[in-house]
């Protein structure tokens, strides 16, 4: 990520609402029931302290594969496969646990990061992550399910556009609890290129209706990406330069 880049804070109008869980009541009890979830010793006022949790426990449903795909793409039918033995990518990480999230109340949407080159790039031009909204922070934290981590900067955690600015301006400030100097090290070389485009559903419920409808959060001048890795893209994309409309709620900002 260059230093120059730049987004906006002013309010973009042609960024509709989202609608963050549009399970319907059945399907969440339904995978609350599967996931055989038990918060009891979890202090149930802290959704911050339940998203790490959850975000734990999504983390060991599977180890992770790259190239695995489900039969379904809905979380039940993900928890299913994967208790038979299956494993998935990122985007199955992150699907569960925006789900689960949901099922607990926490406002959640599974997050696709993407690289400056998505077009071109062969291989490996994005990975996917979850961002939940914690009242007791008044803002959005990236989660990463595939690997267990969320980051802080300075004792604040941190959403994923505020990750990628803090790892290009002050990259010594970001820490990620509970995981050491090795972690560290390999995880930002790993995440630091998918810090460009984020892109978001407008409705949050899996397996998605196509063609999807996706905000694209990017920087000031940059292009709007037709394709990833050479295919072109079946989703509709919102492309705005406004981080308070892509991350609303939020007032305040560590950028």
């Amino acid at each position: 990520m260059c230093l120059s880049l730049n987004f906006s804070e002013s309010p973009d109008p042609s960024v509709p609402e989202f609608n963050f869980c549009a399970y319907n009541s059945e399907y969440l009890k339904q995978l609350s029931d599967r996931s055989g979830n038990d918060l009891k010793f979890i202090d149930m006022s802290n959704d911050f302290e339940k998203s790490k949790y959850l975000c734990a426990w999504a983390h060991s449903q599977w180890q992770h594969n790259g190239y695995n795909t489900p039969f379904r793409e809905d979380p039940v039918s993900i928890l299913s496969e994967a208790k038979e033995g299956k494993r998935f990518r990122c985007v199955e990480y992150s699907i569960i646990l925006h789900a689960i999230l949901c099922t607990v109340g926490i406002k959640g949407r599974v997050l696709y990061l993407r690289t400056e080159d998505v077009e071109s790039r062969k291989i490996g031009a994005g990975h996917v992550v979850v961002e939940a909204f914690t009242e007791m922070q008044k803002k959005w934290i990236m989660f990463d399910p595939q690997n267990n981590a969320y980051a802080e900067a300075e004792g604040m955690p941190l959403n994923a556009l505020e990750l990628g600015m803090a790892l290009e301006n002050a990259p010594e400030s970001v820490s990620f609890p509970g995981k050491g100097r090795y972690f560290r090290n390999k995880y930002i070389q790993f995440i630091r290129p998918y810090l460009y485009y984020f892109h978001t559903d407008i409705k949050m419920a899996y397996p998605q209706n196509y063609p999807r409808t996706q905000v694209a959060l990017m920087p000031i001048g940059s292009k709007v990406p037709e394709k990833f890795q050479g295919i072109p893209l079946d989703e509709v994309l919102i492309p705005t330069n406004s981080y308070s409309s892509f991350y609303p709620g939020q007032d305040k900002f560590h950028l």
